[in-house]
């Protein structure tokens, strides 16, 4: 048996981040993924763009190595930066290629001496004693079975998967029925064109949801389109549950991330169920890309250029030390223990209706997301980061986005390093020397700061 200091557990938004940051902390790190690629939503699932690097008065919400990220994909032409979203529902957004991040996620990974990577390699079993995880019992796709163990473990595989094994409690999708919002099949789709789109929007702005000023008269720059509503309500052969197109603006010339699809009443949880939402997707894909061809003019000519695998909004929330409510993103809410700042609206897309319910007071507040809020209630040496994070869900629908789940890896891989240097578990650290090794490596923890 391999031992470590931190073994992180899922190679998505939050776990890259964290195996990074955790091995620049200083820590023996092991990054085990079941994919052999990076990036999790965005890279394999083409979930884009990414949100919210900046807050509220559009200023930094999350630094350090995910803006690291982003600086160099702009010096190779892999992303646009952070734009006005001209929907008014993020304070920005970052279009990236997803190809070219993945490139460079890879290459930060690989780079990092204090490093270990597996890959195609899943964990099955998780030997516990106590309130500690003493080690975990890994199978790679060509049926080699191997244990490591480590003073911290970090569960960033997207289903909270290693607090499952380990017998720890969670909850699943909604509460009143444990229904998790839809999945999706994004794609990627070129030779769009974009200035047909946005004389769309110029003379019928109340046919999308856009700023006041592009309803005023101020013409889209970046396209980023919630809407095409009349088309969409009249048509007839509309083929996906939905009462709007979705997609963005990308990176290349002409290139929209489509992100219309929705399957509903199946969970990922369940792998038969899982892969029949990836038939659903690719029929509804194939589907709404012949309907946007014949019934939307910017999509004549079109081409679809890439297709993502099936992406999760929802399955499990852990049941945490603390748990972030939808007052706490609906009010700003600080907390005792902030690892990390997030500011997006509740989005909610309804698990059994076409309607994206989108619940907030006017402002979308920056709100902080407590170091509690990761820790499940009877394990010691674990911090869950990502989507699966003790949220109810309504507040999941704010903080589930790729960016803050990137922010809290960062914050998880550090506090993980402090907690193995010092033999001291997570829960129990100096909050101050947390929030000093966060600030130090560029990482944001006050919503005021």
């Amino acid at each position: 048996m391999k031992t470590y200091d931190v073994i992180v557990v899922g190679g998505g938004s939050a776990g890259v981040i964290a195996a990074l940051s955790s091995a620049r902390s200083g820590a023996k790190t092991l990054l085990v993924e079941s994919k052999t690629t990076f990036g999790g939503t965005n890279t394999n699932a083409l979930v884009g763009p990414l949100v919210p690097f900046l807050g509220e008065s559009k200023t930094p919400i999350v630094g350090g190595i995910p803006q690291e990220i982003i600086d160099e994909l702009i010096a190779i032409g892999g992303s646009k930066g952070h734009v006005d979203d001209p929907i008014d529902f993020a304070y920005s957004l970052t279009p990236v290629d997803f190809k070219a991040m993945q490139i460079i996620q890879a290459n930060k990974l690989y780079a990092e001496s204090n490093l270990e990577i597996v890959t195609g390699t899943s964990v099955t079993a998780v030997e516990r004693e106590g309130s500690r995880i003493q080690a975990i019992n890994t199978l790679n796709e060509y049926g080699t079975a191997n244990r490591y163990s480590a003073a911290v473990i970090i569960d960033a595989s997207g289903d909270a998967d290693v607090t499952r094994l380990s017998g720890e409690a969670v909850n699943i999708g909604r509460e009143s029925d444990h229904k998790s919002q839809p999945m999706t099949m994004c794609f990627n789709v070129g030779n769009v064109d974009l200035e047909r789109v946005r004389d769309d929007v110029a003379k019928n702005p109340d046919n999308f949801a856009v700023s006041d000023a592009i309803r005023n008269g101020e013409r889209m720059d970046y396209v980023a389109i919630s809407g095409y509503f009349d088309e969409v309500r009249s048509s007839k052969t509309f083929p996906i549950q939905r009462d709007r197109l979705l997609f963005f603006e990308g990176v290349q010339e002409g290139e929209v991330g489509m992100n219309t699809t929705r399957i509903m009443n199946l969970s990922s949880l369940n792998p038969e169920e899982l892969q029949q939402a990836t038939i659903e997707g690719h029929q509804q894909v194939l589907a709404l890309f012949k309907w946007l061809k014949a019934e939307i003019p910017a999509f004549k000519d079109s081409y679809i250029k890439d297709v993502g695998d099936i992406g999760v909004r929802e399955s499990v929330h852990i049941v945490g030390r603390k748990q972030l409510t939808e007052y706490d993103v609906l009010s700003g809410a600080k907390q005792e223990k902030s690892i990390a700042v997030g500011c997006y609206p509740i989005d909610i897309h309804s698990p059994d209706s076409s309607i994206m319910e989108f619940l907030e007071e006017n402002i979308v507040r920056n709100f902080e997301i407590d170091l509690d809020m990761c820790l499940p209630q009877n394990v010691d040496n674990l911090i869950v980061v990502g989507r699966p994070i003790s949220a109810t869900h309504a507040a999941h629908a704010a903080s589930r986005v790729s960016v803050t789940c990137m922010a809290l890896g960062q914050s998880a891989g550090i506090i993980a390093a402090l907690s193995a240097a010092q033999a001291v578990d997570p829960h129990a650290l100096d909050y101050t020397l947390i929030k000093q090794h966060i600030n130090a490596m560029g990482g944001i923890v006050d919503r005021d700061q």
